[in-house]
């Protein structure tokens, strides 16, 4: 999957399935492709969308009606942005030269 549709691919299914394709696409890839930092910046993404999630599933265990709101609103706000990378990179993964989501942490290279 080393082309701009294996990027549309992975984006779309991480959209709905966050973590599992953006790993499997992540080790897939050669790290030489012009791809590979596309699909870095979407693993990257879907590691802090998973860090939040499980942080705030644990937090909810000590502070249970505090988090019941930031669980709620949290996958949502993960959803649109990821949706919103989504759509960038549906315009071409062959021009994209920055990092397509609003924000994001650098966890691998």
């Amino acid at each position: 999957m080393n082309s701009a549709n294996g990027v549309l691919l992975n984006y779309w299914l991480s959209v709905f399935f966050t973590i599992i394709p953006a790993i499997i696409f992540y080790f897939v890839v050669p790290k030489n492709s012009r791809y590979h930092q596309l699909h870095a910046d979407n693993l990257n993404f879907s590691i802090l969308h998973t860090i939040v999630q499980v942080g705030l599933a644990l937090l909810n265990t000590f502070l249970p009606f505090s988090t019941m709101v930031m669980l709620g609103l949290a996958p949502l706000v993960f959803f649109v942005v990821h949706l919103i990378a989504a759509v960038k990179v549906s315009s071409g993964p062959d021009t994209m030269r920055e990092d397509p989501f609003l924000f994001n942490i650098k966890f691998v290279q």
